[in-house]
C-alpha cells in the first residue's frame, strides 16, 4: 500500500516513497526519480520499519529509523534523528539528535523553502507534548513555547503530526 511520498523541494526531481504491508505504520522507503518514473538503483532505500525522514539537500537526508539496539522508542517508533549521506551505510550516519526510551516518537521535519530554511525536531514526550528544537549550523535550539502547542506548516504537518494520531 503506498503510505505516502516526501518529494524533494523545490527541485521536484525525487521523492522518497513509502510502501507498507496492508497500511500498517511499518514501511520500507525508496527514492524514486520523478522524471524516468523509476525507482533509483542503488538509490536511498530502508527495510521495513516505523521510519521518518526529510530531503536536506539532493544527496543528505534526515532520517529516524530501526538502526539495532537503542535506536526505537518503547512504542517502536524512532528514538535518534541521523544525518545520512548518498552511498553510506545507515548504521554510519552521524546522530544529531535524541529522545528518551519512553518518548513516543522522535521526528524530523525540513523545510528548503529558499529563503526560510530550516530545520525542526521534535520530541513527543507523550501523545499531547512535545519539546521542539530547531537545528542551526549543528546548534540545537530549543523552542520556547508550552510543550502542548503543535507546529504547523504545509511542509511538516504530514512529517512532524501525523504521529500525533497514533
Amino acid at each position: 500500500v503506498g503510505a505516502g511520498a516526501n518529494v524533494i523541494y523545490p527541485e521536484h526531481t525525487r521523492a522518497l516513497v513509502s510502501l507498507s504491508r496492508g497500511g500498517s505504520d511499518a514501511a520500507i522507503m525508496r527514492e524514486f526519480d520523478m522524471a524516468s518514473r523509476e525507482f533509483v538503483d542503488d538509490g536511498f532505500a530502508l527495510p521495513e520499519a516505523k521510519s521518518g525522514f526529510s530531503w536536506v539537500d539532493p544527496d543528505t537526508l534526515l532520517i529516524g529509523t530501526d538502526v539495532g539496539d537503542g535506536s526505537l522508542t518503547e512504542s517502536g517508533y524512532p528514538r535518534i534523528v541521523k544525518r545520512w549521506h548518498r552511498r553510506q551505510p545507515v548504521q554510519e550516519a552521524e546522530t544529531v539528535f535524541e529522545g528518551s526510551a519512553s518518548d513516543v516518537i522522535v521526528a524530523t521535519g525540513v523545510d528548503r523553502t529558499p529563503g526560510f530554511e530550516r530545520t525542526v525536531l521534535r520530541r513527543a514526550l507523550d501523545f499531547f507534548n512535545d519539546q521542539v528544537y530547531e537545528l542551526r549550523d549543528d546548534e540545537l535550539i530549543r523552542i520556547d513555547a508550552p510543550t502542548d502547542a503543535s507546529i504547523r506548516s504545509e511542509e511538516h504537518t504530514s512529517e512532524l503530526q501525523s504521529h500525533h494520531d497514533l
